[in-house]
């Protein structure tokens, strides 16, 4: 009871993950749902009105729609460097123990991946154990896109950045080093990691949620993407009534209000 109390002075406190955007002139409502990348679809059962609001919805707006392309997402994965090349003996015997105990696999079953793309599986395992996911548990972050897919309703992206390749187009050593420190880390620290984000995702601490994966050094690159967005978001929900998707850190860069300043009404779906 305690428990469940102090998740509704947190929601109180900090707002709602889910927002409604209405303008004069504009035909029906669109809405901005933030939402955590870590957390599996089925996390979003019982959050209020989520549903409802996207089916009222013609579009699915996204940070970037996820490749259809198979052949695409293989090359991309692939490392110009042997994961064995990259690391000493002690660090390639932590990282071979590490994915035998959670993965079910040797490092040499993975040594042509890039250290981005081991670290994504590795979460994913854990995440599958964690929520005993099925095959339609997918990432929250593109559940939605996924499902307007299923459905035929439109998909458009908001950066063609591709945030995802991004990450895995960073220095094969910089990956590297990062792989490493996080199996350092182990198992506990990514499974409590998840437990924070659930925890904030129920109480709709989106100011929790955007900290939980917000780096300092990010706020510059979050404001400008941010910024970005905004004409194009108005954009949408004048042509159609949208579903906007969007993982949580980008609260920081204050997107509702520099949507409320080009003179759109936005409250919380509560």
């Amino acid at each position: 009871m305690t428990v469940l109390i102090l998740m509704g002075i947190i929601a109180e406190s900090y707002g709602q993950m889910l927002y409604r955007v209405k303008k004069k002139g504009v035909k029906g409502n669109s809405y901005i749902m933030f939402v955590d990348e870590m957390l599996p679809s089925s996390a979003l059962v019982g959050v209020k009105d989520v549903f409802r609001c996207y089916n009222k919805s013609e579009k699915v707006v996204c940070e970037y729609v996820a490749e259809k392309s198979w052949d695409r997402w293989t090359e991309m994965v692939k490392s110009p460097t042997s994961l064995g090349a990259l690391i000493g003996k002690n660090e390639r015997e932590l990282v071979d123990s590490v994915l035998r105990t959670d993965c079910k696999v040797t490092i040499g079953k993975v040594s042509k991946l890039k250290p981005a793309a081991i670290v994504m599986m590795w979460r994913d395992e854990i995440c599958k154990s964690l929520y005993e996911r099925g095959e339609d548990d997918v990432a929250m972050d593109s559940y939605f896109q996924q499902v307007a897919l299923m459905e035929g309703k439109k998909i458009e992206s908001l950066d063609d950045s591709l945030t995802i390749y991004e990450y895995l187009e960073e220095s094969i050593d910089v990956q590297t080093r990062k792989m490493v420190e996080e199996f350092r880390q182990g198992r506990e620290s990514v499974v409590k990691r998840y437990q924070r984000a659930e925890l904030l995702f129920k109480a709709e601490d989106i100011e929790g949620l955007s900290a939980l994966h917000k780096d300092e050094n990010e706020r510059e690159k979050i404001e400008a993407r941010v910024d970005g967005w905004v004409e194009k978001i108005k954009l949408c929900v004048e042509r159609e009534r949208c579903f906007i998707v969007l993982p949580a850190k980008y609260f920081a860069g204050e997107l509702i209000d520099k949507i409320e300043k080009q003179g759109y009404k936005i409250t919380e779906v509560k």
